[in-house]
């Protein structure tokens, strides 16, 4: 119970009201694959299929190996007749893998996105256990502060300056209990893409990134059980209030999770549809399953799309901030322009990826999918008089800003760059061009000498001393000058 709490004179319960339940019914995630690995891809899944295609759902008239390589082969929109989607079954690991205590089995699926990527895309069903576990802790009560150590500036005695401490943070109870359930199913994510990256070359899963994914919740709460602040249930498991949109009158997409400071807001790239099977008539319930399959097969792929950019705009982002530093440690002197050189290349390595997934526009073509679903309900959001919903609308335009702060930050510098390597370039030009000028003047002087010795050989050791001199005074000139 927080200060509020015991202030208000309430004792909140952010355990499932008596009488409901909440299933985590499956993990619908993806990673992106680049298209130059296709033939990684094709060696990939010819294994994956030959040692872990399930045999519970074999049941004749199956695509062959041969016909599943060659459709990636014609994942390419260049083509006259190609392939957006190829779906690759269903799979289950062997027993004694780790994942298999989680994981009953999934379906597979490889999907183009644009000219440089693939990605590959995996309904996860889990096991009764893991579900058994999910309910454990979203069913529970969560009371009490909890804590965690961050990390402080103080002030030293009798002294200017500041010192690092560390310091006890508290956090609510709600708080608590949604980062567990991220925690929880991260973990199961994590053991699935252990297991995944052993058969392709998954992106994101390799540099330590967690993989997007849609989890799905299904209940019979009312949604409008939110508004009850008594029962702050839909808190506790990271759902915020006015968040998301109807997908229809019995599923809602929530696009902002909501977790503890223990984790950037900005690093939970995971979206929630809620399904409220017991407002399904009896007789459309039976159907309420391939419906579901369909939304996630289907526009899946286009919600992952925003959720890789706006993964992709924020891993560069600090990437960008590293190179500007460097950047600026490089002086303008001759001797750095190799080291200058190697950092722009180092800079245009980094950028590579991204610049690779911004290439086509495949912003426009997913936003109308979208538009789709929500087009509807997101005209009358907006002629509600106070609306503070978090739409489809505010999902795709934040991603896009970001991209949009990306690319000028991109082109910012590189015009640093530029603007650095042409004034060395100008600096080395004007360098050899001295040089140049003052071996000249050497050469007329040597010639000269020469000339003089001949004629006057009798003063030649006058002469050279003499010389020798004025050749030392250059030299010192030119050392204190170049």
């Amino acid at each position: 119970m927080t200060f509020c709490d015991h202030r208000m004179g309430l004792d909140f319960d952010n355990s499932i009201p008596e009488g409901k339940q909440l299933l985590l019914t499956n993990i619908f995630t993806s990673d992106l694959l680049l298209r130059e690995n296709v033939q990684i891809i094709k060696k990939g899944l010819n294994r994956l299929l030959k040692e872990l295609y399930s045999n519970r759902f074999i049941t004749g008239g199956f695509d062959g190996v041969d016909d599943f390589l060659r459709k990636i082969e014609k994942m390419d929109s260049t083509l006259s007749v190609w392939y957006n989607s190829i779906e690759c079954g269903p799979f289950e690991f062997k027993k004694g893998c780790k994942a298999r205590e989680n994981i009953d089995y999934f379906m597979l699926y490889i999907k183009n996105i644009n000219s440089s990527f693939l990605s590959v895309e995996a309904n996860i069903i889990l096991t009764d256990s893991a579900q058994k576990k999910f309910k454990e802790i979203a069913y529970s009560k969560f009371a009490g502060f909890n804590k965690f150590v961050h990390s402080t500036l103080g002030r030293r005695a009798n002294s200017i300056g500041c010192r690092t401490s560390r310091t006890v943070v508290s956090y609510n109870e709600d708080a608590r209990k949604a980062d567990e359930l991220y925690e929880y199913i991260g973990c199961i994510k994590w053991e699935f893409y252990d297991e995944l990256e052993r058969y392709f070359p998954i992106i994101l899963h390799k540099k330590g990134i967690e993989p997007p994914s849609i989890n799905v919740l299904n209940t019979d709460i009312h949604y409008a059980e939110i508004r009850d602040r008594k029962r702050p249930f839909w808190e506790s498991i990271g759902i915020r209030e006015y968040s998301g949109q109807f997908i229809d009158e019995y599923s809602k997409m929530i696009f902002n999770g909501d977790l503890s400071g223990r984790y950037d807001e900005w690093n939970n790239y995971n979206l929630t549809l809620i399904m409220n099977k017991s407002r399904i008539p009896e007789e459309k319930r039976i159907f309420c399953d391939s419906t579901l399959d369909y939304h996630l097969t289907s526009y899946g792929y286009y919600y992952f799309k925003f959720i890789f950019l706006d993964i992709l705009s924020r891993y560069l982002g600090k990437t960008i901030i590293k190179h500007k530093y460097k950047l600026d440690k490089i002086k303008l002197q001759k001797r750095k322009f190799g080291k200058l050189i190697k950092q722009r290349y180092k800079f245009e390595r980094d950028i590579d990826l991204y610049k690779r997934y911004i290439r086509d526009d495949i912003w426009t073509q997913s936003e109308r999918k979208l538009t789709e679903i929500y087009g509807e309900n997101e005209r009358i959001r907006k002629n509600a008089i106070h609306d503070r919903t978090y739409s489809y609308k505010n999902f795709i335009d934040k991603t896009l800003a970001e991209k949009n702060t990306i690319e000028r930050r991109i082109n910012d510098l590189e015009a640093d760059f530029e603007e650095k390597i042409n004034i060395l370039e100008h600096l080395s030009a004007y360098k050899v061009n001295w040089k140049n000028w003052v071996l000249s003047l050497l050469m007329l002087v040597l010639a000269a000498a020469t000339l003089f010795f001949v004629l006057y050989p009798d003063l030649a050791p006058i002469a050279g001393t003499y010389l020798h001199k004025v050749l030392e005074v250059i030299r010192q000139w030119l050392k204190n000058i170049l």
